[in-house]
């Protein structure tokens, strides 16, 4: 057998091995992408119910002077960046990377980073990073939405920044998702247009003390829902990218077989022509 033919053999076993790797990947990334947004759809509900109870305790008073709804003469902002822990995801990390350049004053703003890959990037560029979660969170949404939660919180009512951005992944469908820059502090909700005969709500003990209990869980909820969205995206990312690896590789296995056949093909033929050369030599 010649050099070239236990070479091609040698890159079609290479390629079998890739095209397994990659397709396990993608199937992994799958079953991430449904857990994630199955988690996704059940917290929506519980974010919009807690929304809905902000804007009937809003619709029921005429001046409310809370600290999560007050706007700060502050020009700092603190921005929770979401990325991942992993690589070949496509552009899901790149697309956050380019929104942060755009949005993030370098020299005033602070970063919250979610993700190795986020924190190392900044962390090289020079951005003021308080604080940093690199571990895997997928399955621990919670613990870590909590985490940023006080962190950004503390940062906010002791007057740090004026203002707490989220910058995450927004999930649309398996194929699109879009980096965002989403506003959490100060608190924007639209008060219920209240229209018709309607009865009187009593809030007890004071309505600035219920917004202080709810508003922190409904800002905790926006960011858990954000960490789940990016998940999904990045899921979602890593599935396509895989599935396009596995059909690369699908796609040289098969040039490298045409390849592989044409060369012992013609290597059988030329064992032929020799033998029958020399059969006629000795005649």
């Amino acid at each position: 057998m010649s050099l070239g033919i236990i070479a091609t053999k040698r890159r079609i076993k290479s390629v079998n091995s890739t095209k397994k790797i990659t397709k396990a990947m993608e199937l992994v990334s799958t079953s991430k992408l449904k857990r994630c947004r199955d988690a996704f759809d059940r917290n929506s509900v519980y974010t919009s119910e807690t929304l809905d109870l902000v804007q009937e305790v809003l619709a029921n008073v005429k001046n409310v002077d809370n600290q999560y709804l007050a706007k700060k003469d502050i020009k700092s902002k603190l921005y929770i960046v979401i990325t991942s822990n992993l690589g070949l995801c496509g552009g899901y990390n790149a697309n956050v990377y380019s929104l942060v350049r755009d949005n993030v004053d370098l020299e005033n703003d602070y970063l919250i980073t979610l993700g190795s890959k986020g924190n190392s990037y900044f962390n090289k560029r020079g951005y003021n990073i308080v604080h940093s979660i690199n571990e895997e969170t997928t399955g621990l949404e919670q613990e870590a939405s909590k985490q940023i939660a006080l962190k950004a919180l503390e940062m906010f009512t002791n007057d740090s920044v004026g203002e707490v951005h989220i910058i995450y992944t927004k999930f649309v469908n398996s194929l699109t998702f879009r980096a965002e820059d989403l506003k959490l502090l100060p608190v924007e909700v639209e008060k219920k247009e209240v229209s018709g005969p309607t009865q009187e709500l009593m809030i007890e003990p004071d309505a600035n003390e219920v917004l202080n209990e709810l508003l922190p869980f409904y800002f905790n909820s926006v960011i858990y829902g954000s960490l789940i969205e990016s998940h999904a995206s990045e899921a979602a990312s890593s599935r396509t990218a895989m599935e396009n690896a596995t059909d690369n590789a699908a796609a040289i296995r098969g040039k490298l077989l045409i390849q592989y056949n044409k060369a012992r093909q013609s290597a059988i033929t030329q064992e032929i022509t020799e033998v029958v050369a020399g059969a006629n030599a000795s005649s």
